[in-house]
């Protein structure tokens, strides 16, 4: 979001590190105070009237009240939120996690002034819990200690339970998780938006990628005989030949004419005429010492001794 990378730049300096955390310290702090002195968990209330005679802390107070519950549940509560606040932070940096935050608690404020108080940090916290589901989908927590479960199932369960509330709770109650919604729908919902279109956008290209195949997919020639033109269908039993003499893609041919076909021929046909011999040229004759006419024949010289 363009306005709250803005908003950072600006006043990303006030921004509290480790928000979530010292809510939960506060929390269990007073927890334990309320053990000691169970009247320390009023000035936590939000009271109109109160914050109209100048207890102003009322307005954000309120995020420090604890869940109602043993020490055994509330350990576990506690560490879960802290998990959570660290994991959105580490995502999300401290100014946006501060933005997010602070706007429930104003839309809280807000339900608090116009129902007269009554307000928790439930629905705050669920709205938190949220925004964790949707930043690591398959984050994997022990339900009980034993069953395995992603956060993207618990976070569906958790907005379900939102839009119930908002459906079928009481007047500050369904505010309240209305404005928390809200809350993450403003954080969320352009990329909510945009992944319902890509997911559309798949599903359209995946129908008309199969209607393509379909469409491309050539049907194979059928299997007849090449020589007589039988098929299965009149009960040849149709084989594929890849001899030399076939094409290289082979031919089909029933058995009856597949035997001829493959046997070999006869012996006289098999060997090749035997080759005419080239002719021989005919000696030249030799020539031999003639005289000529007139001139006596030389005597042969007698050897020397």
């Amino acid at each position: 979001m363009k306005f709250v990378d803005w908003l950072e730049q600006r006043f990303g300096r006030f921004a509290i590190p480790n928000l979530v955390t010292y809510i939960v310290f506060g929390q269990a702090a007073f927890w334990v105070l309320g053990l000691v002195q169970p009247d320390a968990l009023s000035f936590l209330f939000f009271d109109p009237g109160l914050i109209a005679r100048g207890e102003w802390w009322r307005v954000v107070s309120f995020v420090l009240i604890p869940p109602e519950m043993n020490v055994f549940f509330l350990f576990f509560a506690l560490y879960f939120l802290y998990l959570v606040g660290q994991g959105v932070e580490r995502a999300w940096g401290s100014f946006r996690l501060n933005l997010f935050y602070l706007l429930g608690v104003a839309a809280h404020a807000l339900v608090g002034f116009t129902f007269g108080g009554g307000i928790t940090p439930d629905y705050l916290n669920l709205a938190l819990f949220l925004v964790f589901g949707t930043l690591y989908p398959d984050f994997e927590v022990l339900f009980f200690f034993v069953i395995p479960l992603k956060m993207r199932w618990l976070a569906i369960l958790d907005a379900g339970f939102m839009v119930l509330s908002v459906l079928g709770a009481g007047m500050v109650y369904r505010f309240c998780s209305l404005f928390s919604l809200a809350d993450y729908l403003l954080f969320f919902g352009p990329e909510l938006w945009a992944l319902m279109r890509l997911r559309q956008q798949v599903m359209q290209n995946r129908v008309e990628f199969e209607a393509a195949k379909e469409a491309a997919v050539v049907r194979a020639p059928p299997k007849v005989c090449c020589q007589c033109g039988r098929g299965h269908e009149q009960g040849a039993d149709i084989r594929l030949c890849t001899c030399p003499a076939c094409s290289p893609e082979g031919k089909y041919w029933c058995t009856e004419h597949l035997g001829p076909h493959l046997a070999p021929a006869p012996r006289d046909a098999q060997a090749p005429p035997p080759a005419a011999e080239p002719a021989q040229p005919a000696p030249r004759p030799s020539r031999k010492p003639s005289s000529r006419p007139g001139r006596p024949a030389k005597k042969p010289r007698a050897p020397r001794a």
